[in-house]
C-alpha cells in the first residue's frame, strides 16, 4: 500500500502532459449526449463535441444527523495541519465508523489535548488479507498503516482517552450525550450530478 496523499502528484503530472496532447477546456460541463458516437458536451459558453469522454464526478463525505454535536469534517480530521487549528481543549469527540478512515482519524485526534475519543462503530474491524495471489477484503479491508494503528490499538491496548461503543449497546445515548464534537467517517457517496 502507499499513503493516498502520494497519487495526488502521478496524477497532476499525467493530467498535465494529456493537456498538452489534446486541445483543453477547463469549464463546468452541464449537459452530456451520446449522438452518432460522438459525445456532444454542453457547457455555460458553447457546445463541444468528442470522441472520449472521461466522466470523473468524485465523491463527497456521508454525514449522519447529530445536530447537537459540533462536526469536524472528515477532510479536516484526517489531515494533521487542518486539525491542528480546530478548538480541541478539553473536547470529548464522537468518531463515527470503524474503517480506513476512522483508523486515521482516531490517532491524529488523541495526539491533541481532547479529554476523550468515543469510536461509534456498527461492525467489528475488517483487516485485508494477502494471499498468493489476491487479497481477500481488498475492498473493505485495513491496510496499511491504517491497519497497523488498529491492530496495536485497537484489538490490542486501548490508549488513554479513547473508548469505543457500539451503536446498538445500550449505553449508546448515555455515550453519546457526554460528547460536544463529531466526525463522521462512515464512507463517501458519488457527488451528484446536477
Amino acid at each position: 500500500t502507499c499513503a493516498l496523499a502520494l497519487v495526488a502528484d502521478p496524477l497532476v503530472w499525467v493530467t498535465g502532459h494529456l493537456r498538452e496532447r489534446v486541445k483543453a477546456f477547463q469549464t463546468t460541463a452541464t449537459a452530456l449526449f451520446l449522438e452518432r458516437r460522438q459525445w456532444r458536451i454542453e457547457t455555460p459558453l458553447q457546445q463541444l463535441t468528442s470522441k472520449s469522454v472521461i466522466l470523473a464526478v468524485g465523491a463527497v463525505p456521508k454525514k449522519l444527523s447529530y445536530p447537537q454535536l459540533t462536526e469536524i469534517p472528515v477532510e479536516v480530521a484526517l489531515d494533521p495541519e487542518k486539525l491542528a487549528d480546530e478548538p480541541l481543549a478539553d473536547a470529548t469527540v464522537a468518531v463515527f465508523g470503524s474503517s480506513h478512515s476512522s483508523m486515521i482519524v482516531l490517532p491524529n485526534l488523541l495526539r491533541h489535548p481532547v479529554k476523550k475519543v468515543i469510536n461509534f462503530y456498527r461492525s467489528p474491524l475488517t483487516y485485508a488479507v494477502y494471499l498468493d495471489d489476491w487479497i481477500l477484503f481488498d475492498d473493505s479491508g485495513l491496510k496499511g498503516r491504517a491497519a497497523d494503528w488498529a491492530r496495536e490499538n485497537i484489538d490490542g491496548v486501548y490508549p488513554d482517552r479513547l473508548e469505543r461503543c457500539w451503536v446498538s449497546s445500550p449505553d449508546f445515548e448515555d455515550k453519546l450525550a457526554a460528547c460536544d464534537r463529531v466526525v463522521y467517517t462512515v464512507g463517501f457517496e458519488r457527488s451528484a450530478l446536477k
